[in-house]
Order: structure tokens, then C-alpha cells, then sequence
């Protein structure tokens, strides 16, 4: 039973790719990512869409994030450069500065600890 489990969801994963993608609003990825099946309400066969999965570079506006994606979200370590000149450096789950991370802002002053929640964890 254990092993048609595994086999099942062997079969529904796709592979990890890598490319480089430019979107409308101007933002470039450039890393692995998957194609997924979305189910648009009206169309009878679902479209494939991109969705950033593993490591990758992620530039928009002036801001850069490089580090891991799970999902199409910053999850795992990553490092993100702001416009402003402040950096984070840590761990990050769902979009968010979570775990153990450095943030550092343009003056040079800096916060290094546990996050939660894109908040310091005191």
C-alpha cells in the first residue's frame, strides 16, 4: 500500500526546470521553477502556469530577492536587497522573515536574531 502511495504522487510531480521569464509589471525570475495546471473558471482544460520552485533571482524596481522558492513564494533562506539600500539575510516562509535573520538598514545600524511574521521576535 506504502509503495502505490509513493508511485502516485512520483507520478503527479514535475520536474524542476530553469529558465528565465519576464512579466508584465516589468519583474524578471531567473531560476527553477515548475509548470502547474490552473483551472480558470469558464475554460473546460486547465492552463499551465509557471510557479517558482528551488532557487532563484527575482528583480523588480530596484529590489532583488535571490534565494529559495517553494510554492512560487521566498521559503527557506534567501537574501533580499531593498531599493533603499537595507538588506535581509535569514529565513523566510510564505513571503514573510520568519526564523533566524539579519536585517540591515541603509544607515548601517542592524537587527540580528529570530523573526516572526516579518516582525523581531523579542
Amino acid at each position: 500500500m506504502r509503495g502505490k502511495n509513493i508511485e502516485h504522487m512520483a507520478e503527479e510531480a514535475e520536474a524542476a526546470k530553469y529558465g528565465a521569464f519576464l512579466f508584465d509589471n516589468g519583474a524578471r525570475y531567473e531560476g527553477s521553477y515548475i509548470m502547474k495546471d490552473e483551472q480558470t473558471e469558464g475554460e473546460a482544460e486547465p492552463t499551465k502556469v509557471m510557479v517558482r520552485n528551488g532557487v532563484g533571482i527575482y528583480k523588480l524596481d530596484g529590489n532583488i530577492y535571490e534565494g529559495e522558492w517553494v510554492a512560487d513564494k521566498m521559503h527557506g533562506h534567501g537574501v533580499f536587497k531593498f531599493m533603499d539600500g537595507s538588506k535581509y539575510d535569514g529565513d523566510w516562509v510564505d513571503n514573510e522573515f520568519h526564523g533566524q535573520g539579519k536585517y540591515q538598514w541603509s544607515t548601517g545600524a542592524y537587527y540580528m536574531g529570530a523573526w516572526e511574521k516579518n516582525r523581531f521576535d523579542s
